[in-house]
């Protein structure tokens, strides 16, 4: 869900899903192009949704590592 506040004299974006906001970003309320600044931080949220997940990976294999030479 995307929503847009108004905060003050300044635009708040945000993105929501199940719940818990990704991320929030001050769009310039006088920004001639909106559209295309709504699209560039839908884009960073998804970048930085992928960059988490690979993370997640990163830290199990981490964690079986650590397990296996636990058992060693």
């Amino acid at each position: 869900m995307l929503e847009l506040m108004t905060l003050g004299e300044k635009n708040v974006v945000y993105f929501q899903e199940s719940g818990n906001n990704h991320s929030i970003n001050i769009i310039n309320p006088t920004s001639e192009n909106l559209v295309s600044d709504i699209a560039q931080l839908k884009q960073t949220i998804s970048h930085q949704a992928e960059i988490i997940e690979m993370q997640k990976v990163q830290i199990e294999t981490l964690n079986a590592l650590v397990a296996s030479m636990k058992s060693a």
